[in-house]
């Protein structure tokens, strides 16, 4: 076959350009490529497993509250009043539940408000980008954006912090609109004032109005009224309607909630006080967020590093850039005066981040921009092929090695084949070598080889492993074991060093609302649930009889054990 017979053979092999020119410009190749990318990223791990420990199991009995009460106000997780946070996010996801019920299990269908809220974000970073950098820089600041290592667990768990993350981008994109059109800016940063407070409380809509004021302040062009066409558009008038806009958010629940229960109102107060002045708490750590972005906003932050390099102080006098670096500067502020050490807090500082990188791509040198697509293409390819491998190794038994190792790490755990998964995840590994094949090489080439390569990564990970995986942290199993031991389903349980988000998985899967104590000695009920290490079982005494022991797969070191008290006389029959 000649070269002539071939390139009229290769359309239909390959029904897209011979070569793509990553390079900003629109066509339809790219605009599928990019929503396969956007939808492969997003999708895969929303659906498919129980809710899992620590923060995902309380913001799910959140919603559950909500769709077994019908209680919007008062923010219940696990029989408990919880003020950490406004309810914002437990109500999307109580409707999202109820609105894929006949679809979906509870828990899945709730997990889908955090794909909504991510969206958002995506949507409202692209057209914030355009507006400040041009058409060509949306797409960039989106694949920037979900490139960010620290975002991939979080963009698939239920959790506040998503929330906070769409409200925070709108009032990003609503400083774009201030300046031409200053009422709809006010409109949009009114509502993302307000929805950031129902969605993370006082902290960060007081972050997010310190950031207008400092935009305003160094940042002209999206000063309210600046630029606009009619000079009688003054300030003051956007001023009025951006109030008017976040006033239903920031008053309606508060005075739901004081007239409905007052003292959780109160605790609720007293708890976002003391978020304002975190950093002078003794666990103070000023540099938390600077050490996390390290690895978090990757790839992002050695691009926007390298431009500093670059240009030293002449970045900080472009104009297009002023909003997204005072945006950062005032969130990192914020954030660490706080002193929310929690690696999902720095979500909000990536969307600044992206924009800053997205603007910084095409300005990197070629020797720079080539080692990082040289790093994120070996990265991903060795990750995806040691996905394949230990996939291999689950179901044949070869390489043993890994089969030896892989039998260690999940010991009891099966790894389940399915033909559907298998093809499904052959044909996008095969997609994503084709677009790192089929792509000319330029600076924008690697954020997209990179971007695509944390996609195929998760995508693999949630077709072939999200099953063991699920099987390994979740506590369904563990606690099926625990109540046929029990002498009924509704028998009294006391607990002992169990935490909310236990309690509250225990509540959804078996229906057991368990009660915690200091020790066993305040115990109320007949039986004891107690969780420590394998090796010291607690000293109860001679009254309390062990009736069940048990852990997760995953759990090497950490023991449940339940004990019946042998004598009537602790509390109300078991």
């Amino acid at each position: 076959m000649n070269s002539t017979q071939a390139s009229k053979l290769w359309p239909k092999i390959w029904p897209f350009e011979r070569h793509l020119e990553f390079d900003g410009s629109a066509t339809p190749v790219k605009t599928v490529l990019f929503l396969i990318v956007c939808l492969a990223w997003l999708l895969p791990g929303l659906v498919g497993h129980d809710p899992w420990k620590s923060e995902e199991a309380i913001t799910f009995s959140l919603a559950h509250h909500i769709l077994t009460t019908g209680d919007w106000v008062v923010p219940i997780a696990a029989g408990e009043p919880y003020v950490a946070t406004p309810p914002l996010y437990a109500m999307v996801a109580a409707l999202s539940a109820k609105l894929f019920g006949a679809l979906l299990p509870a828990h899945d269908g709730a997990r889908l408000a955090t794909g909504l809220f991510v969206g958002l974000t995506i949507y409202w970073l692209a057209l914030t980008a355009n507006r400040l950098f041009g058409p060509r820089f949306g797409r960039l600041s989106a694949l920037l954006f979900m490139g960010s290592l620290g975002l991939l667990l979080r963009a698939h768990e239920m959790s506040p912090d998503a929330a906070v993350l769409a409200t925070t981008t709108l009032g990003l994109y609503a400083l774009t609109r201030l300046g031409e059109h200053p009422r709809l800016g006010a409109i949009l940063f009114g509502t993302a004032l307000g929805s950031s407070f129902m969605a993370g409380g006082v902290a960060p809509a007081l972050i997010l109005l310190l950031a207008l004021m400092c935009v305003c302040a160094l940042a002209p062009g999206c000063r309210p009224g600046h630029g606009a066409a009619n000079g009688t558009n003054s300030a003051w008038p956007s001023m009025l309607i951006g109030v008017l806009a976040a006033a239903p958010w920031l008053i309606a629940w508060p005075s739901a909630l004081w007239q409905t229960a007052p003292e959780v109102a109160h605790q609720f107060w007293q708890g976002q006080w003391r978020s304002l002045v975190g950093i002078f708490g003794p666990n103070s750590d000023p540099l938390y967020f600077v050490r996390t972005l390290a690895w978090y906003a990757w790839p992002s932050v050695p691009i926007v590093l390298a431009r500093l390099w670059y240009e030293r102080g002449r970045m900080l006098r472009n104009t297009e850039l002023r909003m997204p670096l005072i945006a950062f500067a005032v969130f990192l502020v914020g954030l660490t005066i706080t002193n929310d050490t929690r690696d999902a807090a720095a979500l909000t500082l990536l969307p600044p981040l992206a924009l800053i990188a997205a603007a910084s791509v095409d300005s990197l040198r070629r020797g720079m921009a080539s080692a990082l697509d040289w790093f994120g293409m070996m990265t991903f390819g060795l990750f995806t092929t040691l996905i394949w491998l230990a996939w291999i190794a689950g179901q044949l038994g070869w390489p043993a090695k890994l089969a030896r190792e892989l039998n260690r790490v999940a010991a009891g755990v099966d790894v389940p084949f399915s033909l559907a998964k298998t093809l499904f995840a052959a044909l996008l590994t095969l997609l994503w070598i084709a677009i790192i094949a089929h792509a000319r090489r330029s600076n924008r080439r690697a954020i997209v080889n990179w971007t695509a390569g944390i996609t195929a990564f998760w995508m693999l990970l949630m077709t072939l492993w999200l099953p063991v995986i699920d099987e390994a942290r979740s506590y369904r199993a563990t606690m099926l074991s625990m109540r046929s031991a029990l002498a009924s389903q509704h028998s009294c349980v006391s607990a002992v060093g169990f935490a909310l988000s236990q309690r509250a998985l225990f509540e959804y899967s078996i229906g057991l609302r368990v009660k915690p104590v200091d020790s066993a000695q305040e115990a109320s009920c007949n039986h004891l649930l107690t969780v420590g290490p394998r090796s010291r079982p607690p000293k109860l005494g001679a009254a309390w009889q062990e009736v069940w022991r048990g852990a997760r797969p995953s759990d090497r070191k950490v023991l449940l054990r339940l004990y019946r008290h042998t004598s009537t006389a602790a509390g109300p029959n078991g």
